[in-house]
């Protein structure tokens, strides 16, 4: 679907920005 697609063109960006997050948790 189209949000599939959108979700697949940003995954990396998204799973950066969550390994950041979960760095600055811990």
């Amino acid at each position: 679907t189209e949000t599939q697609s959108f979700n697949f063109d940003h995954f990396e960006e998204n799973s950066n920005e969550l390994n950041l997050q979960r760095d600055a948790s811990i």
